[in-house]
């Protein structure tokens, strides 16, 4: 029953593996934060969403999007 098991996981990680080669970025959150003093002299901080993904790839690979802030998996 042990070995079953052990070849079940090995395939399962193996099918993970490929998977991933298959997609080459994932879309993903980046907060952004502006702190700065307002006009009544207290701490504001103002959050800015900001378009990002995560790309699988080599270095040197060009981003999909130039526009997106991107981290590179390689």
């Amino acid at each position: 029953m042990g070995l079953i098991l052990k070849i079940l996981i090995y395939l399962y990680l193996c099918a993970g593996v490929l998977c991933i080669h298959q997609m080459p970025w994932l879309p993903c959150q980046f907060t952004d934060e502006n702190v700065f003093v307002n006009s009544e002299g207290l701490t504001e901080t103002q959050l800015i969403h900001r378009e990002a993904m995560l790309q699988f790839g080599q270095k040197g690979d060009a981003p999909v999007n130039p526009h997106a802030i991107t981290f590179l998996v390689t």
